[in-house]
């Protein structure tokens, strides 16, 4: 799943090796659901890598810092990239065009992936006990 390919993403990040980039363009785009809106980050990067150039919008991995329940949120981050500034972003020394911006991993997919396997667990051994109760 998405939630094992991020995670397996950012423990490689850990040894990516840091860059300078210079920030192209940031954004904010509003994603509404059926319950709620989503403010997401897109920040779009230029960077260099052994002089060839690169461009990217990767941010970190999973969700943190791309969604936010809030525009105020959203801006805050954007703020701290803006337009034709420089950052610090990490890149693959494999594969350079593998880069982030930030390297988070957002662990509430997992986190929840966790809590509903253990619930569906523990439905399952009730219903099991229910079905031996009744056999007696």
């Amino acid at each position: 799943t998405t939630t094992i390919k991020d995670w397996r993403r950012y423990r490689e990040s850990e040894n990516w090796v840091p860059a300078t980039a210079q920030i192209i363009t940031g954004y904010i785009i509003a994603r509404r659901g059926s319950k709620s809106t989503s403010y997401v980050l897109d920040i779009t990067y230029a960077y260099k890598v052994l002089g060839q150039s690169y461009e990217s919008n990767q941010f970190s991995f999973g969700s943190e810092g791309t969604g936010y329940d809030t525009r105020k949120k959203a801006e805050g981050m954007l703020a701290k990239y803006p337009t034709g500034s420089q950052a610090t972003i990490y890149h693959d020394p494999n594969n350079p065009q593998r880069a982030v911006l930030e390297r988070k991993y957002d662990s509430t997919g997992v986190i929840l992936a966790v809590i509903l396997g253990i619930l569906g667990v523990g439905m399952v051994a009730y219903a099991y006990l229910q079905v031996l109760a009744l056999g007696n």
